[in-house]
Formats: structure tokens, sequence, C-alpha cells
């Protein structure tokens, strides 16, 4: 019994990893807060880098997310201009990109590619 028990918890605990390791980064603004990006990611399985970008493609920002962990992040946008810019997120070879716009209706869009790539 104690047997069955376990294959079926180590089971269900490959399949819930399996899951959460697939999801994929989400970024939105946080509530209440016209200035804070809140990311969610999972780098179970890989690292995962985060860059962030003006309209003509200059780096603003740029960070690496070690490997092995879930993330909550917070990126304060309050040293931003309002306008226009981008956020790529690399996993190793999936790509997600997001047109964020700040100012006075703040507003963030997944979108296929960036414009100026």
């Amino acid at each position: 019994m104690k047997k069955y028990l376990f294959l079926t918890m180590l089971f269900f605990g490959g399949i819930s990893q399996s899951l959460h390791a697939r999801s994929k980064p989400t970024l939105k603004f946080k509530e209440g807060s016209s200035h804070i990006i809140l990311l969610k990611a999972s780098a179970v399985n890989n690292a995962i880098q985060v860059v962030f970008q003006n309209g003509e493609g200059g780096l603003l920002f740029t960070e690496t997310l070690a490997k092995g962990y879930s993330y909550r992040k917070n990126y304060n946008l309050s040293d931003f201009s309002d306008g226009v810019f981008y956020v790529k997120i690399v996993e190793a070879k999936n790509v997600q990109f997001f047109q964020v716009e700040k100012g006075e209706k703040n507003k963030i869009t997944e979108i296929d590619k960036l414009p100026f790539e």
C-alpha cells in the first residue's frame, strides 16, 4: 500500500512540475500602481533573460533570472519617461515580446516581434 501511495505522489508531483515548468511568463502592471510591472515566470529548467528596450531598440535594462526558481519580480518604471518601450523575455529557444505603454493609460500587449529587429 505504501508503495502505491509513494508512486502516486511521485506521478502527480512530476505532472505538477511539468505543467509548472511549461507555463509562459506573464507581464502586467501591478494593481494599484502605475509605475510597477509584475513579471511572473518559471525558470525551473532554463535561465530566463529579461531585456527592456526603448522605442528605438536602445537598451534600458537587462537581467538574467537563474535556473531552478519561480519568480514574481517587480520592476519599478518610475525612472522611465512616459511612452512606449519593449520587453523581451528569452527562455532557451522560447522568446516572448511585450509592448509597454506607460503614461496616462498604462497598457501591456504581447506582440509577435519587435518593430526595430
